[in-house]
């Protein structure tokens, strides 16, 4: 039985397939053919009907199979001797004459390699089984650089030269409807979004057997690993660069809340979900469990998110607002200062023994105190405005609008106290 299956890349071209597949792995079809394992498919125009009932055509339609295997530059010299094209190499039909396989590992030449773009696959009714893998169209094979409880990332290189990471759900995972749900929502609100601290989505695969998304390569990998380095790579990561990815953050965020209509909740705000770019420009990625709020409805959810980030008042409300990103800010900000999860130092925050904890004993160790100005009168802002962040009554926090305000309009001025000598209590006063 044959079905359908969706796919999108470059957010350009949507093309609808019949598709079957026998171990159907990471599969792009647009311009490029990234990894194939034994994957069978069919491709219609967008605009072909009735595509779930297409019955194969007759084998009439022989002629035309060889005429666009010639077309493409599967016909060569080497095959004068044989005219039927169910003789040449890496060609294989049914007992009618059609074609069912093409295998290009079978070729051993690179002169006359098929080109993805030349080859008109609706040409080959009864094509049940394709593997184009080694005919240098697809790019370098994926290497697996991830893998979670839900699926893996792959890193690839397109044939254009273009680095991508695929994100592919486990296939018993596929087959759950909660985490097909949260797929097909990151499709839904990455197609929707522009912003240059929101990560890209290029494509995506819908199938039973076959789901994956293809982002933009981000080469640091997440703010997460980036902290977990050892402390000559957590060197790298200056002060002023630690600021400039909570700003970036910050960005995102106020986007989703104050530019989109209606405004987006993340939901799932960690260091995990922000990754990091070779100049280690941070971009928020991971919508699974993002959320459209509707000014009519209650927004009431089941409680979704990482332990650690979650908003504390989630638990007895259930009510989803931007407040419950603002607060997850708060912890990411907190935790990109200090180099580890400020769980410790949330709980403790608000008793009045503890807001005489010293600023500069917070910062993470692994690098110096700062010591231009500049730089202690961000950290100083940064850290007020990630502990106004955290208040307990959502009210009282600052919309992430005025929060990326205040960090993309910076204005250094002198500081009430050495930095040494400022505490937190005079962050919270």
């Amino acid at each position: 039985m044959y079905k359908s299956l969706f796919f999108q890349f470059e957010n350009k071209t949507i093309y609808k397939m019949v598709a079957k597949c026998s171990n159907c792995a990471l599969l792009i079809i647009a311009e490029v053919l990234l990894f194939s394992t034994t994957c069978s498919y069919r491709i219609f125009p967008p605009n072909a009907p009735n595509l779930t009932t297409v019955e194969p055509p007759s084998s009439s339609f022989n002629n035309s199979e060889r005429q666009a295997l010639i077309q493409s530059g599967w016909w060569g010299s080497h095959h004068a001797n044989d005219p039927n094209h169910c003789y040449w190499p890496g060609v294989s039909c049914d007992d009618a004459g059609s074609v069912v396989g093409i295998y290009g590992w079978e070729l051993n030449y690179k002169s006359k390699l098929l080109r993805l773009q030349a080859l008109n696959f609706t040409a080959f009714p009864n094509l049940d089984s394709l593997d184009l893998d080694g005919m240098g169209l697809i790019g370098s094979i994926p290497k697996e650089i991830g893998t979670g409880a839900y699926g893996s990332v792959y890193k690839a290189q397109l044939p254009s030269g273009k680095i991508v990471a695929l994100k592919k759900l486990h296939q018993r995972e596929s087959q759950n409807p909660s985490f097909d749900k949260s797929f097909r929502n990151e499709i839904k609100m990455l197609s929707q979004i522009r912003h240059r601290n929101i990560v890209k989505l290029h494509g995506f695969c819908l199938h039973n057997r076959c789901m994956f998304l293809v982002y933009e390569y981000m080469e640091r990998g997440s703010l997460f690993y980036a902290l977990s380095m050892d402390d000559d790579e957590a060197k790298e990561l200056s002060w002023s660069k630690r600021v400039n990815i909570i700003s970036g953050t910050a960005n995102a965020l106020a986007y989703m809340h104050h530019d989109c209509f209606p405004p987006i909740v993340h939901r799932d705000v960690t260091s995990n979900n922000i990754l990091l770019n070779s100049e280690l420009h941070a971009v928020v990625s991971d919508f699974g469990t993002a959320r459209l709020l509707d000014p009519d409805s209650s927004n009431q959810t089941l409680q979704v998110g990482t332990y650690g980030y979650l908003v504390p008042e989630l638990a007895y409300t259930m009510t989803v607002t931007e407040k419950c990103d603002v607060y997850s800010f708060g912890v990411v900000a907190l935790e990109t200062l200090m180099g580890r999860h400020p769980g410790v130092l949330i709980l403790s925050l608000f008793n009045s023994s503890n807001k005489n904890i010293m600023i500069k004993d917070l910062l993470d160790s692994r690098i110096r105190l700062p010591l231009c100005q500049r730089d202690t009168q961000a950290i100083v802002q940064v850290l007020t405005l990630a502990l106004a962040c955290l208040r307990s009554d959502p009210k009282s926090r600052p919309s992430m609008q005025q929060v990326a305000y205040e960090l993309s309009n910076f204005e250094q001025s002198s500081l009430s106290l050495s930095f040494s000598e400022i505490s937190v209590y005079h962050l919270i006063a």
